[in-house]
Order: C-alpha cells, then structure tokens, then sequence
C-alpha cells in the first residue's frame, strides 16, 4: 500500500471538478499547495501504472477512442492536424503539449527549400499557444486510459510536478484528514 497526500480547505468532491470527474490528484509526500489541510488515502500500489506505459495495455482497439479524442481536441484548439502516434504521446505523456506540436504536421518535403520549411515552422510555433484548458483535458487522458487498462491510478507529470491521479468514484469515504506528528 502506498500512503498519498491532497491538499485541500476541504476534503475533495469527487466529481465536482470541470476536468477531472472521478479522479483526484495526489503526491507521495506532503505539500500544502492548495489549501491549508492535507487528505490522505491508502492505495495498492499494484493498481498504479506509470503513465508511459498505459497503451502498452491496449487490447482491441479500447484505447483508440481516447486517441481519437485527444486527435479532436488538437484539432479544434489549434487547428492542427496530429496523427494516431501524436495524439498517443500527448496521452502518455512521451511527448509535450507545447509549440513543437507543431513540428509533427509539417513535412520538410512539402516546402521549395529547408529554409522555407523552417520560416514556416518558427512561425507556426511563435504563433501557438498553449491553453490551460487543452492541457488539463490532455493531463486526464492518462488516468482515463489507465482506467481502461483495469488500473485505478496511474504515475504521471502535472504543473506540481511528479503526481498520481486515483480514481476515487464511491471512495470518497477513504479520505482521512491527516495529523502531523508533533514531537
């Protein structure tokens, strides 16, 4: 079992977040990042997938509705065209949703000259920018895949660094507030 930790004025309401539905967000150590209480929950660590590895347990195609979201998503936000291996990078996070996006929908050999290849992109890429709400509906793609691969959780990279995303739908019961030791 590994012990995590959720800042918070209150214990989290499964659900009530725009992005996240069902899962909560944690670390493995204790940080008062948004709020001045901590909420802890015990989960099997059995149950948590590094987020690179979460496609590697496709199986019938059950993932490629999430892809072609994600290939959606791109599309409407920036209005680029991404394939399936792009749009399954953003979700397992090998790759980042930045301006380098824009590097994998330009083909060198449609342009006259590498220089003109290269004007375009540095164009392209001074003129993306990266939208706070794109990139949390890209974070949740991982916790949803690893859900379903059959995991609760699932080791990813947010804005606060290194988290776990746990699935915590009819579990709200399991948070406990938690107590510094005093010496």
């Amino acid at each position: 079992m590994i012990k995590l930790f959720h800042s918070a004025n209150t214990a989290p309401e499964v659900g009530s977040h725009p992005y996240f539905d069902e899962f909560v967000f944690f670390t493995d150590y204790v940080q008062l990042v948004r709020g001045d209480r901590v909420f802890t929950v015990e989960a099997d660590e059995d149950q948590i997938i590094d987020v690179e590895h979460v496609l590697s347990y496709e199986e019938n195609d059950n993932m490629r509705g999430l892809v072609g979201e994600v290939k959606a998503l791109i599309k409407k936000q920036h209005g680029l065209n991404i394939d399936d291996e792009i749009a399954e990078g953003l979700i397992d996070q090998t790759l980042q949703y930045d301006e380098t996006l824009v590097d994998y929908t330009l083909d060198s050999d449609d342009f006259e000259s590498y220089s003109d290849f290269r004007e375009t992109r540095d164009f392209e890429r001074s003129n993306f920018e990266v939208d706070s709400d794109t990139a949390w509906l890209l974070q949740i793609m991982g916790p949803r895949a690893a859900k379903v691969a059959g995991f609760r959780g699932v080791f990813l990279t947010d804005e606060m660094g290194r988290s776990i995303a746990i699935d915590m739908d009819g579990r709200e019961a399991e948070f406990v507030l938690f107590e510094r030791e005093t010496a």
